[in-house]
């Protein structure tokens, strides 16, 4: 790889970096500011998540639904400082090693993790937040749309992507054993 081409990246890299920072910063502050000033909890749960009106949700439903955005959000920052980490080996000149191999297959397993919670979320929020109406009234909604599908391959493609690094980073290693 040429030496321009390689600073370039690394140059970019040591960008991302500070961009993915800042992302894992406002991230979790953008969800609690959301929380506080976002009015009652009913009011964003219609049309959102819920095709009909709530009724008041219980604090085993508010319980759940906090539990399920907590658990998106852990995963999401999961995901995040994998890929902060593999921008900094980038920036570090690591581009084809084994670190950021490993990475880009943790990464894609993030990623996979990410969108089948996202998909499952939406059913487990639309239930609890239903969960107190009355008979006839309780809904489950299920969601699955080509952004979902289009996530999952990508995130597939990836972890893909990072296991055949993996293995070459092998084969390379194994054949320098035999030189």
């Amino acid at each position: 790889m040429p030496r321009q081409n390689l600073e370039r990246i690394r140059r970019t890299s040591r960008f991302l970096v500070w961009v993915v920072s800042a992302v894992m910063i406002l991230l979790p502050i953008g969800i609690l500011l959301a929380f506080l000033w976002g009015g009652e909890p009913e009011q964003w749960l219609n049309g959102a998540f819920v095709s009909g009106p709530t009724q008041t949700l219980g604090a085993v439903a508010l319980a759940v639904i906090y539990g399920v955005v907590a658990l998106q959000l852990a995963v999401a920052l999961g995901g995040l400082a994998t890929l902060r980490a593999l921008f900094q080996s980038f920036a570090h000149g690591e581009i084809f090693g084994v670190v950021s191999s490993r990475l880009i297959l943790r990464l894609g397993q993030w990623l996979i993790a990410l969108t089948i919670l996202r998909i499952c979320s939406y059913s487990v929020i639309s239930l609890a937040a239903t969960w107190s109406n009355p008979e006839g009234q309780r809904s489950l909604s299920i969601a699955f749309s080509s952004a979902d599908m289009l996530s999952l391959l990508a995130a597939s493609l990836l972890f893909v992507i990072g296991w055949v690094m993996c293995e070459a980073r092998m084969v390379v290693e194994e054949n320098r054993e035999f030189v």
